[in-house]
């Protein structure tokens, strides 16, 4: 199989954050992270007073390097935007680096997004960190579509010799990176008329092409997964019109139910 590669891959990074939300006045205990598995951890000890912290879904994750270790708990304080005290919050601690995995959603009512909320801490020798957070809605990934583009250029259905069709996906929504996965089939789907073609799409939108010269009747499949493991399946079949009027047009069918029966190969 012939192929054209017409984008450049490319690696995106995401920040994992989380949304604050506040209850009560009194101390309250807050789960400590051990092996954190979040991308994104707020460093209060190195967080710069000015700047603000986007957060979501409800999980504060913060990072304390504690360099004394005579107390066992530090107190976490957070105020609103009126510099209202709204939540008093007691962490466990040991000498070194702590990590605090917060869920703060369910210590808090109500919460009003887009408000910045202060948030200190105060260690044993009087050091104040403090930082800004602001609460945003959660980020949700929108559904992954997919399409195949069709392009003849040169087809004739009494010869078995001299076609050519052009075939491209279209991508969209998702997230990327997408890994992209084609299918070419004979006409039971049985065995495959060429070998199956990986690439990596780094953008929505058109993919790379790719050629077959095979006579119709056959199936040629899409398998798209993006970089949230969302997958998308699209197939269509390609065969002569059965009328002999139209023996040199092709019929394309982009049905979905075609979709079981592919080789083995294929998951």
């Amino acid at each position: 199989m012939k192929t054209r590669l017409t984008q450049p891959y490319c690696m995106m990074l995401t920040l994992v954050s989380c949304i604050v939300s506040f209850q009560s006045m009194a101390q309250l205990p807050v789960e400590i992270d051990p092996k954190p598995k979040t991308a994104y951890y707020i460093d209060v000890v190195r967080a710069e007073k000015e700047q603000i912290f986007e957060i979501q879904e409800g999980l504060l994750h913060i990072q304390y390097t504690d360099k004394v270790g005579q107390w066992k708990q530090i107190g976490l304080q957070v105020f609103n935007w009126k510099l209202e005290l709204v939540g008093s919050f007691s962490l466990d601690k040991s000498f070194g680096l702590n990590n605090y995995a917060i869920d703060l959603s369910k210590k808090l009512a109500t919460i009003e997004m887009g408000k910045v909320y202060s948030c200190s801490i105060t260690d044993e020798s009087g050091n104040r960190y403090a930082w800004n957070v602001r609460p945003i809605e959660p980020v949700r990934s929108k559904d992954l579509a997919v399409n195949i583009i069709i392009k003849p250029r040169h087809l004739s259905c009494s010869n078995e010799f001299g076609n050519l069709v052009e075939f491209h996906g279209d991508i969209k929504m998702g997230k990327a990176p997408y890994n992209l996965k084609w299918y070419v089939m004979n006409s039971g789907k049985t065995d495959f008329l060429y070998q199956p073609k990986d690439d990596i799409v780094s953008l929505a939108g058109n993919t790379a092409i790719i050629q077959v010269d095979k006579s119709p009747a056959y199936y040629v499949m899409m398998d798209v997964t993006d970089a949230c493991g969302t997958n998308a399946k699209k197939m269509v079949f390609l065969d002569c019109q059965t009328n002999k009027k139209k023996i040199n047009t092709i019929f394309v069918d982009p049905t979905q139910n075609l979709m079981k029966n592919v080789p083995k190969t294929i998951n």
